[in-house]
């Protein structure tokens, strides 16, 4: 199977599961892609944002920026430097 890694974060989940992957024969790492999170249309972005805070409610999104740093992986390594071990195509 053929894989493409997208992120947008360089210190996260996908640097630590890059290495599992590529470890695994059946899988074939085509590229890691490597998003610098700007958006076109910021518009959109704070409409779509507004939505949620109606649907979750206010002390929702208190609760969801509270627990961030919970899921925050202040451990892994960077993205780059995984793809460069690798030999993988950032």
């Amino acid at each position: 199977m053929k894989v493409i890694v997208l992120t947008s974060i360089r210190k996260d989940i996908a640097s630590r599961a890059l290495p599992i992957l590529s470890a695994s024969q059946d899988i074939e790492i085509v590229g890691v892609i490597l998003s610098d999170g700007m958006t076109f249309q910021k518009k959109k972005l704070v409409k779509r944002k507004v939505r949620k805070i109606f649907r979750i409610g206010l002390l929702g999104a208190l609760n969801g920026i509270r627990i961030r740093s919970w899921y925050k992986d202040y451990e892994a390594a960077d993205i780059v430097l995984v793809c460069q071990k690798l030999n993988a195509v950032l």
